[in-house]
Parts: structure tokens; sequence; C-alpha cells
């Protein structure tokens, strides 16, 4: 238990640095960028980290469902893993710049072919530093990983101030930032791991042994982002970019609960695999469970504060989304423990069950938002909290079933 909660302070730490410095930096940017280049900025992080859901190729997960036989050979995994995901990248980037050529409208002119390229390459490089985060882990280093983050958000603070307040590049500042801080989280987390690429080490059969379960891992995921995404693309779609960047503002003031969850989750993933795969789940449920209620105290506690200082932290002109917060912040705890709950099913190699799962939700979720008047933000916001509860039950049903047929073990 010692050695846990020693984890989860170092996660806490090296996930907090950058959701910390984004939460620091927010009344600064409050005053400096509209609405609705929040919109924009929202819009550009939306698109990469759907684009690295897509060109990661369900690598991540196979790194922590077969870890055992990359643990030792690091620079095969790796050298598969970024070539074949360079690959996929290289397929997509001039299909996304022809669909938003041939298909883009007057909302979207800002997405520019270089700002589509960044992205692209944004993507690609988050999907290499989230690898060798994930493979520090799986090895229970989290003291590596703070070591990264802090060279990732250094890089960050000093570009993010020289292109917006030198250069007054506006919104693109955030993304000049975001690049340039992964390029040196990455490259410092390769040469710790002595990563040296090998033209030997790239091999058919690791594709295509990997493609099936890459397959629903992807499918999956993108469902999965889908479901936690869809309301920003409704609130774009029915209320404008002007609406979606007072929201988009609100998000941002989510993921200070967003990395404790996250942190909490990367800590205990290595212990509830290792507890899945002995089939334990009531020790499983009770700390999911545990980690909704201490959350949802630490976001009472945050929402009191908000509440409190909002005014004097952030411009006035985002006020109107403090009556959702409290709404928001559940939504996130949730969602980030249907992640956390995944992992029963995904230590059993369950993966098409949880593809069924996000099916299911993703259906549901898009039929509701079409039949119901969304007139406003508080019907999207309650709308996804509750999507979010009926993924969390419908998951550990899914659970419970798989723990009931191979006999239970307490």
């Amino acid at each position: 238990m010692r050695i846990i909660f020693l984890d989860l302070y170092k996660y806490i730490i090296s996930l907090s640095l950058g959701r910390l410095v984004g939460f620091l930096i927010l009344p600064y940017l409050s005053f400096r960028l509209t609405e609705l280049e929040f919109g924009y900025m929202s819009t550009f992080i939306l698109i990469v980290n759907f684009m690295c859901l897509i060109i990661s190729f369900g690598y991540e997960t196979i790194l922590i469902q077969k870890f055992d036989n990359f643990k030792t050979n690091n620079s095969y995994f790796f050298s598969n893993s970024l070539f074949y995901t360079l690959i996929i990248t290289l397929f997509f980037l001039p299909l996304a710049l022809f669909m938003m050529k041939r298909y883009g409208n007057e909302d979207y002119l800002f997405l520019t072919p270089i700002i589509i390229v960044l992205t692209f390459i944004a993507s690609y490089i988050q999907n290499i530093f989230q690898m060798t985060n994930t493979y520090f882990q799986m090895l229970k280093m989290p003291g590596q990983i703070l070591k990264y983050q802090i060279a990732n958000v250094t890089t960050f603070i000093i570009i993010l101030f020289i292109t917006l307040d030198v250069l007054n590049t506006g919104w693109l500042s955030r993304v000049y930032a975001l690049v340039a801080g992964l390029i040196i989280g990455t490259l410092l987390g390769l040469r710790y791991l002595k990563f040296n690429f090998q033209k030997d080490f790239i091999q058919n059969d690791f594709f295509k042994s990997n493609l099936g379960r890459s397959s629903y891992i992807v499918g999956s995921g993108i469902l999965a982002f889908s479901i936690m995404n869809i309301d920003k693309f409704f609130v774009q779609k029915e209320l404008g970019l002007f609406e979606f960047g007072i929201y988009s503002f609100g998000i941002v003031i989510s993921q200070l609960i967003a990395f404790m969850s996250i942190a909490v989750n990367k800590t205990l993933t290595p212990y509830l695999i290792d507890i899945s795969k002995k089939n334990n789940y009531p020790k499983f449920i009770v700390y999911v469970l545990s980690k909704i209620v201490i959350m949802t105290i630490l976001a009472s506690v945050y929402l009191i504060l908000i509440e409190k200082f909002f005014t004097i932290l952030f411009d006035a002109k985002f006020l109107s989304i403090v009556d959702h917060l409290d709404i928001i912040f559940l939504t996130v705890i949730i969602f980030q423990c249907c992640s956390l709950s995944n992992l029963f099913l995904l230590s059993k190699d369950k993966n098409n069950f949880i593809f069924i799962i996000n099916i299911a939700i993703f259906i549901l979720t898009v039929f509701y938002l079409n039949i119901i008047v969304i007139d406003s933000l508080s019907i999207i916001i309650i709308s996804i909290f509750v999507v979010s509860i009926i993924n969390f039950v419908l998951i550990n049903i899914f659970n419970i079933y798989f723990w009931l047929r191979d006999g239970n073990t307490n």
C-alpha cells in the first residue's frame, strides 16, 4: 500500500506539471484570447487527440497486454510501432488535406494546410510520448515520467510566452508550444531507453500478429473518444464556435480534476491488471468505487474554490460556465472510472466486448442527442453525464459476467 501511495504521489506531480501549468496560464489566456480563439484552440487539440488515437493503432494497449514479451526488448517494440504508426500517419495526412479542401466550410477556415500538417506532427509525436510513458508505467517507474514531464512543460512555457508575447501569434502559440514540448520529452524518453532504431527489427509478423487485436482496440478507442467528445461536436454544430469557446473554457478548468483522476488510473493500472488476472473482481471494484468517492470529494472542494475566486482569476466573459462545472466535473470522474473498469476485460483479452460496449453506448448517445432539442449548454452537459453513468454500469455488468463465468477468486 505504501508503494502505491508513493507511486500515486509521483504520478500526481508528473501529470500535474502539464495540467497545472495549463490551469495556471488559463487566467492569462482568458485575457489574451477571445472566445472564438478558445474554440479554435480546443478544436485543434481535439483533432490531435483523435488522430493520435488512429495513428497509435492500439500499440499502447498492446504494450500493456503483452508487456512481458517486450520488457527485455524495447527496441523491437518501438522500432516496429514507430515505423508502422509513421506509415499510418503518412497515409492519413494527404487524405485529411484533400477532405478539408473539398468539404471544409467557413467555420473551419482556420484549419489551413500548415495547421493540418502541424496537427499530424503533434499527433505522431504525442503517440510516441505516450508509449514511452506507458513503458515506464508498466515498469513502475513514475520517477522517469516525472523527468520527461519537467522537460516537456519547461519547453512548453518558454515557447508559449515567446510566441504569444514576443511574436504575437495568438492561439497558434499553444500549437507551437505543444509540438516543441512533446519533441523534447519524447527524445529524452527514448534516449533513456537506449532505443536504437534498427531496420532488422521491422517485421511484417509484428504488424500481422497484432492486426486483429489492433483493429478492435482502435475501433473501441475511436468509439470511446467519440462518446467522451461528442458533446463538443454538438455544441459546435448546434450552438456555434463562440459557445464552444465558452464550453471549452469550462473543460480546461476541469482538467485539474482530470489530471488527478488520470494519475490515480496510471498508478492503479499495473496493480489492477494483476488483480484482474487473478479474477478477483470484488477487490477490483472496491478500488474503482473508492476512487469515485475520493475524487468526488476533491472535486467538491475544488468547485467551491472556483466559484469563490472565478471573477478574480478569469475574464468575466466566461462567467456563464460556472453554473455547469459541477456536472462537468462528475462526468470527467465517471468517464475516467469507465477507463479504469475496462482493465478487467482488457486483462482477459476481451477487446471485442469492449468494442461491443462502445458501439452500444455510441449509438445510444447519437440517437439521444438527435431526438432532443439542443438550445442550451445545460441540455448537452446533463445528457453526457447520463451517458457516462450508463457506460460505467454496462462495462461492469460485463465484468461481473466474466468474473462469475471464470469462477470468483477472493
